[in-house]
């Protein structure tokens, strides 16, 4: 296993589909992006065993967003929003791919 450090903040650009791109030298990824809309999460790249990932889903004044795990992630289903609040997904990657630690929905942002 190549040498990871620290933790990468990304700031994907939201829409329909949202994509996130892997960085193999960092051990935590953090995505942060506010929804507008329903989306799929996919990820671009193939993470090494052990990095991890965590999803902070702003949910915007709306609706309650639905976000799909698509390429890249295996999770228990769809995480549905609630308005004005924030969504938090955890997983861990083994075999490249991410699976579901943990899940938060309906954190005050």
């Amino acid at each position: 296993m190549a040498d990871m450090g620290g933790a990468k903040l990304l700031s994907p650009t939201p829409g329909a589909t949202v994509t996130l791109t892997i960085d193999t030298t960092v051990r935590h990824l953090v995505a942060s992006w506010t929804s507008g809309e329903v989306e799929t999460v996919n990820i671009s790249g193939t993470p090494l065993d052990g990095q991890q990932i965590t999803l902070l889903i702003t949910n915007d004044g709306t609706l309650g967003r639905v976000v799909t795990l698509g390429t890249g992630f295996s999770g228990n289903g769809t995480i549905v929003g609630v308005i004005s609040k924030r969504s938090i997904w955890f997983g861990i990657a083994v075999g490249g791919v991410f699976y579901e630690v943990a899940r938060t929905v309906g954190v005050l942002t």
